[in-house]
């Protein structure tokens, strides 16, 4: 659902037309696959699957129900490559892959 136009520098978050056209596709790709979790990284992921409003109010690493399923939250990794403080690069890594852990716990792979 991103923005592909080649010629702006900046990231641009998807237009509504857009993420309602990705909501469309994704509903296929649920109704195909049927997952038992879907891990929304970014923001932009998210306000797809609940609503640009209800997006800003939910922290990382949080699972919410929605009509696909469980969902997880959490940043898109992209905002931690970016990161210049290697200590924050490193921490933001490493909450990825405790969101992929605990992804994994929910859906019986790994136990506590």
């Amino acid at each position: 659902c991103r923005n592909t136009d080649a010629t702006r520098t900046k990231d641009q978050p998807p237009l509504p037309l857009a993420r309602k056209k990705c909501l469309k596709w994704l509903t296929f790709q649920w109704a195909a696959v049927q997952p038992e979790l879907i891990i929304c990284f970014g923001r932009s992921a998210l306000a797809s699957m609940i609503g640009e409003t209800a997006s800003k109010t939910i922290a990382p690493n949080t699972l919410i129900e929605t009509k696909f399923g469980p969902v997880l939250f959490e940043i898109h990794p992209a905002a931690t490559m970016r990161e210049k403080n290697s200590t924050a690069k490193a921490y933001g890594y490493a909450k990825i892959g405790k969101t992929l852990e605990k992804a994994l716990t929910i859906i019986g792979v790994l136990h506590d």
